[in-house]
């Protein structure tokens, strides 16, 4: 079990689908003390069966899932999981994912040596997974190319694409990164990998490195860089076209166009990053070279000559070891906000990404229930924040303090009513992702539909019944 979470962490998973896992009791029991952190769904009904496990490496998201469907055998096993804001609710289960082990294959290409499936096989897998509903997802991203998942050991070690993932096409639309790894060590077949996002997320994809300005006010480097720019901006861009207005069309699938930018920006990353290394080293070769010469000149009896060279070489290396301090604050620094990362619990808890807003459709109650209607979801609210700013009461030494901090400047500006401007002025500048609330952002309440309700309120009148 070690090797797979190891490998699961490279991968960085959030949830992991093994088939013939044999995950009798005894190993369940040993899983679940071992890591606690890790929520296992299973369908094995008995020590000898095969089974397929569902390992749910990402906490927040195994609050959601539950197990739908499962046979007697241990062949099937179906999963649910909320990645929105709201449950749909509908009257049967149909999967967005199909995956597994099928043994046989659609197409020539999927073997070597390649030869045709069993127009029964192929007309029963279809019956089975509709095409018009249902894309091979890593077929669709590499139409012509030979990889396989499974060796036979036979005369000819044939290989096959055996295993594979069915998407729906607007999870493939959402779905980025389908990849196909080598057999780990501890199984024969190769693992198939793809990120999903949920639509109307924006993902950021990985992190970024941040340059240190100082290479970017390097002649070189900036010319390298304008290079990298003129030859691989226009690959970067193909298929985004431009109306007479300014708005961008795009005539390939989002997740291409997003494959695309990340490739470009990875690229012209790599370019700066290489000049940044390269200025570095030097940087840190003048710094041993001035303490060498300190420690040359400490060797010295002191006259006037040599603490003279002393004072000049202890200023060059305060010098080198500033700039050095100032550079490592802003060197190699990146901001995570992609599933499976740092903001992964907030991602699946919220449905979305903290880099996007979007509109609210609903709000839970206290009960529960979800509650759409303006209304209710102002009264909702209301209760959220008088919860919030009752809960926590004020403490008169740390207010005392505060106040003897604002100048008497300050003060005098503040003594007066608070007008409507200042109000649309602090909510126009409000941090979105940041403030607390029932969907993690109040200005999104008001953007959405406060400033234009329909009871004819005006915005401090809704501001006033609704916090």
């Amino acid at each position: 079990m070690a090797e797979i979470l190891l490998f699961l962490k490279d991968q960085r998973a959030d949830m992991a689908f093994l088939l013939e896992s044999h995950l009798a009791q005894e190993k369940q029991d040993r899983l679940a003390s071992a890591y606690p952190q890790i929520t296992a769904l299973h369908n094995c009904p008995c020590a000898a069966s095969t089974g397929i496990s569902v390992l749910v490496l990402n906490t927040a998201l195994a609050e959601t899932v539950q197990m739908e469907q499962a046979d007697d055998d241990g062949r099937v096993l179906g999963v649910s999981c909320k990645t929105e804001g709201l449950a749909t609710c509908v009257k049967e289960w149909c999967p967005d994912i199909i995956l597994g082990d099928f043994n046989k294959v659609e197409q020539p290409i999927d073997r070597n040596p390649p030869r045709p499936e069993s127009s029964t096989v192929v007309a029963s897998l279809q019956q089975a997974i509709p095409p018009e509903i249902y894309l091979d997802g890593w077929r669709k991203k590499n139409p012509d190319t030979l990889a396989f998942t499974y060796w036979s050991n036979n005369e000819l070690f044939s290989a096959s694409r055996i295993d594979r993932i069915y998407a729906t096409r607007p999870v493939f639309q959402n779905s980025i990164e389908w990849e196909m790894t080598p057999p780990p060590s501890f199984t024969d077949h190769g693992a198939i990998c793809m990120n999903y996002t949920p639509a109307g997320v924006v993902d950021v994809g990985k992190p970024r490195a941040t340059l240190n300005p100082q290479v970017l006010k390097d002649g070189p480097v900036r010319k390298e860089i304008l290079a990298y720019l003129e030859n691989n901006l226009e690959a970067a861009l193909e298929g985004v076209n431009m109306t007479e207005g300014g708005t961008p069309t795009f005539t390939r699938e989002p997740a291409d166009h997003q494959e695309a930018l990340e490739s470009f920006l990875s690229g012209l990353t790599t370019v700066g990053l290489r000049a940044q290394k390269a200025m570095f080293a030097r940087r840190d070769a003048k710094i041993r070279k001035a303490r060498y010469r300190i420690r040359r000149v400490d060797l010295r009896p002191r006259n006037k000559r040599w603490a003279e060279r002393a004072r000049v070489a202890h200023a060059e290396l305060r010098e080198l070891e500033k700039q050095k301090t100032k550079d490592t604050s802003y060197y190699l620094r990146a901001e995570y906000a992609r599933a499976g990362l740092v903001q992964s619990k907030s991602f699946w808890k919220r449905g979305r990404s903290q880099a996007t807003a979007h509109a609210i459709t609903g709000l839970y109650s206290r009960s529960g229930k979800v509650r759409r209607s303006k209304r209710k979801m102002l009264q909702i609210a209301r209760a959220f924040y008088e919860d919030l700013y009752t809960a926590t009461p004020t403490v008169e030494e740390a207010q005392d303090e505060l106040l003897k901090r604002i100048s008497p400047g300050d003060f005098s500006r503040t003594d007066g009513p608070v007008s409507l401007d200042e109000v649309l002025c602090v909510l126009k500048n409000w941090d979105t992702h940041k403030a607390p609330g029932p969907d993690g952002a109040p200005y999104e309440l008001f953007k959405e539909f406060a400033l234009e309700d329909s009871s004819g309120r005006t915005l401090a009148e809704v501001l006033a019944a609704s916090l």
